[in-house]
């Protein structure tokens, strides 16, 4: 087991709008907080390793290339920590999904932050695919903010919410940040049982068919917490 991650501290403030979010992207604090996120989810990880051993993991590698799949509600969980305690339930808000699917009142914010900031402005994740479904005789188109993938263990699936976040840009990011390379050590023993997690199924239309094939009960990685 390894150690838990100190955060770099830094000011909070108060949240009240959904473009507010950006302040936390500036240039100037950018690296500290993507640090002090992922310290978050290492940390919670952790956390849950000593409480059940079994426990699914909230960073999981792709497999594919260098890069990890994180689960959104952790995530949002973790940047609401840049807000006063006050303001934190109204961030979490407007910012997090229930149960794993999207609400067409709750798309604006994370489209925001995923897409225009995490993925457009700082180059950190890989693009989510739209997707489209039919409704009355029309096609509609979607964007997405997130997948949704199943991994398998031990005959146990669960759904993540996933965000994939490309290594190399998140390594070069938070060079500077103290610890940096503390952090990096704890992300790769988090992420390095890729092995024991099989992913069953990717995408919207696969993890709706799995869990009917199987006759289970869709079970997400990491719940709403408000």
């Amino acid at each position: 087991m390894i150690d838990k991650i100190n955060f770099v501290e830094t000011k909070k403030v108060d949240y009240s709008e959904i473009l507010q979010v950006s302040e936390l992207f500036y240039r100037n604090r950018m690296p500290i907080t993507m640090f002090n996120a992922m310290a978050y989810m290492v940390n919670f990880s952790i956390d849950e390793k000593k409480k059940d051993g079994n426990a699914f993991p909230m960073i999981i590698h792709t497999g594919v290339y260098e890069a990890i799949n994180i689960e959104f509600n952790l995530f949002i969980k973790a940047l609401s920590m840049n807000f006063t305690r006050e303001t934190q339930s109204k961030f979490l808000l407007d910012f997090s999904i229930s149960e794993g699917i999207r609400e067409a009142n709750n798309m604006k914010a994370p489209l925001f932050l995923c897409n225009s900031i995490l993925r457009t402005y700082c180059k950190l994740c890989t693009e989510a695919k739209s997707y489209s479904f039919e409704k009355n005789g029309g096609v509609y188109n979607v964007a997405n903010f997130y997948v949704p993938v199943i991994y398998e263990k031990d005959g146990i699936a669960k759904q993540m919410s996933a965000i994939t976040v490309k290594l190399n840009s998140l390594i070069e990011l938070i060079s500077d940040v103290q610890n940096s390379g503390v952090l990096y050590s704890a992300l790769e023993y988090c992420y390095g049982a890729i092995v024991e997690y099989k992913q069953v199924a990717f995408g919207v239309r696969q993890c709706n068919e799995y869990w009917i094939k199987n006759n289970r009960h869709k079970t997400v990685l990491y719940k709403a917490f408000v």
